[in-house]
């Protein structure tokens, strides 16, 4: 039971930082297309967005079949894995509409 703890505060860090990512990565978007390194930070913070938030939603289902989880802790996954997965579609719908011109 100690193991799904760590698991979920390290799945909650994750998530955190991967909407922190998502939040400076947004920001990048209005530097345009014309910096050239701006563009660079711009996918490498597009890249960090993703790889944490879909870090965190792969920690959320590692070895769930095994455990009996409480009702506070399917909650709390459920939470996580929404904010992850909004994180991706956000990250997603920025990089559509940067390629866009918008």
């Amino acid at each position: 039971m100690e193991n799904l703890k760590k698991i979920s505060n390290y799945s909650f860090i994750l998530s955190i930082i991967g909407i922190v990512f998502g939040m400076i990565f947004q920001t990048m978007a209005y530097w345009g297309s014309s910096y050239t390194v701006g563009m660079m930070w711009f996918w490498i913070g597009a890249f960090l967005s993703y790889a944490f938030s879909l870090t965190a939603i792969f920690l959320m289902f590692l070895k769930t079949k095994e455990l009996k989880l409480s009702i506070v802790d399917i909650v709390m996954r459920i939470i996580f894995i929404i904010i992850s997965f909004a994180n991706i579609v956000w990250t997603t719908f920025v990089i559509i509409a940067g390629l866009s011109g918008m």
